[in-house]
């Protein structure tokens, strides 16, 4: 979950966007609410939640900073 709510419905979202990242990896795969899934679309977590003024759980934010770590981007 990104934003906390009580989920009614589950969506499956990539946490690296996968057109970017090509890794449909359940390691990269968040279940978060419909309305999550929707506005961030293809954005880079990080950056959408700051938009949104969203703030991540740790467990979240920590999961990103793996996956980016073990695809070797530049943080």
């Amino acid at each position: 979950e990104y934003c906390g709510k009580k989920l009614k419905e589950k969506h499956a979202d990539h946490i690296l966007p996968l057109q970017e990242y090509s890794d449909n990896h359940y390691d990269n795969i968040a279940i978060v609410c419909a309305s999550c899934n929707c506005s961030k679309s293809n954005k880079d977590l990080l950056n959408w939640a700051d938009e949104k003024k969203i703030i991540l759980s740790k467990h979240i934010s920590n999961h990103y900073y793996y996956l980016k770590r073990l695809k070797g981007q530049n943080l």
